[in-house]
This record gives C-alpha cells, sequence and structure tokens, in this order.
C-alpha cells in the first residue's frame, strides 16, 4: 500500500479552534504521533522552551582604590570546556557511496537511478528539494548520503559552496544557529533556545553537524509557529499588528499567489483527513492573499487553514531566496516535507516567485509496505526523483 503525503496535522486538529477566540493555540504545539497506517503530519512543533532573566545589572558606583596585592604565584589556568557535553551522541555520517539499503531510486518517469544521477541533477541546479515522511528512517537516511555525497569527492558540488534548509527550525532561531555553528555557545544552550523537533537527535542532527564540521551554512527557513497559528484565526491581514521586528522574520505581504493545483490539493487532502466533517469545511475558495474574500463560516475556517499553509510556503522560499541572495553559485539543500514540494508545488513554486529563474530540483521520498518498486499511477511526477522507500517508520517517544 502506498501512503501519501498530508497536510499538517496541527491546522487539520486545530481546525475547530482556529476561529473560536477562547481556545489556547498551545495544543497545536504538541508532537503528534506517527505511524504507518495514520497519514503523516508534516508540521509537527517541539516543546516549548523558555529563556532565562537577566542578570541584574551592577551598581554604577566607583570603588575605592585597593591596596596593591602583595606577590604570589600565578594560579593554573583552568581547563576549557568543551563546546559539545559528553552527554549528547555523537552520530556517525555517511560516506558518499552509503545509499541506504531498502530504499530504490527512480527518475521522475519510473527509470532505476542511482546516487550519482541525483548528484550529477544536482550539480545543475540552485536548489534541491527533499520532500520526506517525517517519521520515516530511509528519507533521513536518504538525506545524510545526499548531503555527503554533495560535500565531498569530485562528484560533489564542484566547489560551490554548499548549504542546508531545514523547515524543521524557524526563522527566529536563525541567531542562535549561527552561533552555535560558529562555535560561540554550547549546543544545550542552543537546543534550549531553538525549539527543535521532538526526532532532531535521531534524524535532524546529523545533517546539522554535518553542515557545523563541514563550515557550511544552515538556513532556519520556516515560518515561527505563533505566527501561522495566527494567521489561521485571522488571516494574513492579523500579521498587520505585529511589531516591525516580528514582521521581519517573514516575508513581506502580499504574499505571491498559489496555483490552482496547489490549492485543489491541499482542498482534497483536507477532505479526506477530516473524514465526515462538512463538505463545506474545505470547499473553495482558497485564497492566500486575502483575509475577508472567503465564505464565513466553515469554509472561512478552511480559507483559514490554507493560509497558514501557505504562509510555511512563502516563508522557506523567503529564507532560501534571501540565501542564494546573499551566497551567489551556492547550492541549496532544502529538506521539508513532502507535501510542501511535491510536483514542484507549494514552497518550490513561491521559490520561483522570489527568485525569478531559480534552478529547482525535486527528490520526493515515498513509502510502501514491504516493498521499493515504482507505482507509475501514484508516483509519476512526483518529483524529478523518486526514491521509494521500504523501511518501516519509527515511532519517536512521546
Amino acid at each position: 500500500m502506498f501512503h501519501w503525503p498530508l497536510i499538517p496535522t496541527a491546522l487539520l486538529a486545530a481546525a475547530a479552534w482556529l476561529v473560536a477566540p477562547g481556545h489556547a493555540p498551545a495544543a497545536a504545539r504538541v508532537a503528534p504521533a506517527h505511524a504507518a497506517d495514520v497519514r503523516v503530519p508534516l508540521l509537527p512543533a517541539g516543546p516549548i522552551w523558555r529563556g532565562r532573566s537577566p542578570l541584574p545589572s551592577p551598581a554604577l558606583t566607583a570603588p575605592a582604590t585597593p591596596a596593591p596585592p602583595e606577590p604570589r604565584a600565578t594560579p593554573a589556568l583552568p581547563k576549557a570546556t568543551p563546546l559539545l557535553p559528553v552527554s549528547v551522541p555523537q552520530t556517525p555520517m555517511p560516506t558518499p557511496e552509503a545509499w541506504p539499503e531498502g530504499v530504490s531510486l527512480f527518475t521522475r518517469d519510473g527509470r532505476p537511478a542511482g546516487l550519482s544521477d541525483l548528484v550529477a541533477a544536482s550539480r545543475l541546479a540552485d536548489v534541491v528539494f527533499v520532500g520526506e515522511y517525517h517519521d520515516d528512517p530511509g528519507a533521513h537516511a536518504v538525506e545524510r548520503a545526499l548531503q555527503a555525497a554533495l560535500s565531498t569527492g569530485a562528484g560533489g558540488a564542484a566547489g560551490r559552496p554548499l548549504a542546508l534548509s531545514l523547515e524543521m527550525f524557524e526563522t527566529d532561531v536563525q541567531p542562535v544557529l549561527d552561533e552555535y555553528l560558529a562555535g560561540l555557545v554550547r549546543e544545550k544552550d542552543f537546543l534550549a533556545a531553538a525549539r527543535p523537533w521532538n526526532n532532531y537527535s535521531s534524524d535532524y542532527r546529523p545533517l546539522l553537524e554535518w553542515a557545523r564540521q563541514n563550515r557550511q551554512a544552515v538556513v532556519a527557513a520556516n515560518a515561527p509557529h505563533r505566527y501561522v497559528i495566527r494567521v489561521g484565526r485571522h488571516g494574513p491581514d492579523g500579521l498587520a499588528a505585529l511589531s516591525a521586528p516580528a514582521r521581519a522574520w517573514l516575508p513581506a505581504l502580499p504574499w505571491p499567489e498559489p496555483s490552482v493545483a496547489y490549492a485543489d490539493r491541499f482542498a482534497a487532502f483536507a477532505r479526506e483527513a477530516l473524514g465526515g466533517a462538512p463538505a463545506s469545511l474545505v470547499a473553495p475558495p482558497l485564497s492566500a492573499t486575502s483575509s475577508s474574500s472567503g465564505n464565513h463560516g466553515t469554509s472561512q475556517t478552511a480559507q483559514r487553514m490554507f493560509e497558514a499553509q501557505w504562509l510555511r510556503d512563502v516563508t522557506m522560499a523567503h529564507s532560501i531566496a534571501r540565501h542564494l541572495e546573499g551566497a551567489p553559485g551556492a547550492l541549496v539543500l532544502h529538506v521539508t516535507g513532502l507535501f510542501h514540494s511535491q510536483s514542484a508545488q507549494g514552497t518550490v513554486e513561491a521559490l520561483r516567485h522570489y527568485r525569478p529563474g531559480v534552478r529547482a530540483m525535486t527528490l520526493a521520498v515515498v513509502r510502501r509496505a514491504g516493498s521499493a518498486e515504482f507505482l507509475a499511477r501514484d508516483m509519476r511526477d512526483l518529483g524529478d526523483f523518486v526514491a521509494v522507500s521500504r523501511l518501516a517508520p519509527v515511532r519517536p517517544r512521546p
């Protein structure tokens, strides 16, 4: 059985309170369970971390002139504290040849392919999108192999700087992410401030550590979750009340219009995921730029859900475009949920608005129970390449 990617559970399950002012949005930040027989949520959220209060300022009084100290022996300097605590597991990175077992690679029309074909096509692109199921170990193994192959050897990025872009980190944590990459803060302090996903340690830490060890940039690409929730309740116009520094973490309005195909795909999957919900809950029109054009009631809720989804797409696209503008010639490897990049829609089409002429390549990693064969009916045109994983997903601990 072939499992299709679905829209974020945080958007679907929250439909009841998106327009109800009396409900707190904290419930949407609880990471959903992952299972092979359940539609995979693409936007889990990690725990909320709170910063420490600043230390009190010292009194601004002039101290008395001290007496000259008596001579004494110079004490030995303390040993330096390592940035990485010993309790953090060190995950070995793959070699470029380590294509994962249990995963078969195909071109978009079903012809068998290999890692060398994927790397050769990536070298012709500006951005490589890897669309995944977030709980699929086969997808994460593919990402590690591709990142390593693009970083090293003659088959790599041919001297171009490689950058890693992640849906799993939000734009407002970019400063602390940069501090960690530069070795200015400890890993545990970075994690306390960066709101990592529940499966960060097993699935995304290896990618970030590879980038850190190889001095590669990492882009925190996604929209802050709190602003996604605000758009889901008030529409894009609700962002106008934010301060200028807060709005700076998001692309400016008006956003580009999504394609009709993408809006239709969102509506179809929402209708399927909501099961017996009234059809009007996911009925058109679904517009990403107008908060007043939709119908009232449940259809307006559906519109808000899509606007929240589209905010994530345009923010990730804008983040990638900004990096390319500041790093000419770079190759960006963007890891995201499959729904955001499937069929070159979502984030891919938004990127083409923010950076016209960009060369984008898409890899869709899908999974089948007990088989890694290509199903032309279901998989054709999911991406420029399609990787079929037969590895069983691993459920993260709650």
